[in-house]
């Protein structure tokens, strides 16, 4: 009768020794080089109002709005073909910036992100001459950043919800009369850090 269940055991052994050996080897053996999978994507789209990068033009300025639902800078309206040349002009007013602004930036995603500006495609046109500068502040009125044509960067971070006051400052001292210049501010959203 030992005998008898020593190789009982001894059989149970073996056969789970066979299966453990089995199961790696149609573990190995679902393994795969390459794979296809597809899957529904819905990209929505809406206007710079109420886009994740929300863009609101200042209701009181005619140079600043939304055309076919994306925000437009532009100096030529109304009669006047531009802005005066040596003379510089300003859209929002730095003081009360939550209130008198060009255009107001809301993060309306559901978490923080850091923004980052530049100006493109003045390359040459306010080198030494005049200026072009955006400078966003909070609704505290505080300085959140600037920047201008130069070609630079600039960043900051917003939470989600909170919005950020552009104030336009244009300086044509020394630009000729005879260019239009015109270019685009680039504004990058990126997961915080913070």
């Amino acid at each position: 009768m030992y005998v008898h269940t020593y190789a009982l055991n001894m059989e149970r052994r073996q056969f789970l020794s066979i299966v453990a050996v089995l199961s790696t080897g149609s573990i190995g053996a679902t393994a795969y080089s390459t794979a296809n999978v597809s899957r529904d994507v819905t990209v929505s789209l809406d206007t710079d109002e109420n886009a994740a990068i929300g863009l609101t033009p200042s209701s009181n300025l005619s140079a600043i709005s939304l055309n076919q639902g994306e925000l437009v800078i532009d100096t030529e309206t109304g009669s006047s073909s531009g802005l005066n040349t040596n003379a510089s002009f300003t859209y929002g007013d730095s003081s009360s910036p939550s209130s008198s602004f060009a255009f107001k930036l809301t993060n309306n995603d559901t978490t923080s992100r850091e923004f980052t500006f530049e100006i493109t495609g003045f390359s040459g046109v306010f080198d030494g001459n005049g200026s072009l500068t955006f400078t966003f502040y909070d609704d505290t009125g505080t300085e959140a950043t600037t920047v201008d044509a130069s070609g630079s960067t600039s960043s900051t971070t917003l939470s989600s919800a909170s919005s950020l006051f552009a104030v336009i400052d244009v300086d044509t001292t020394d630009l000729d009369a005879s260019t239009d210049p015109s270019g685009s501010l680039e504004i990058s959203a990126a997961a915080s850090s913070q």
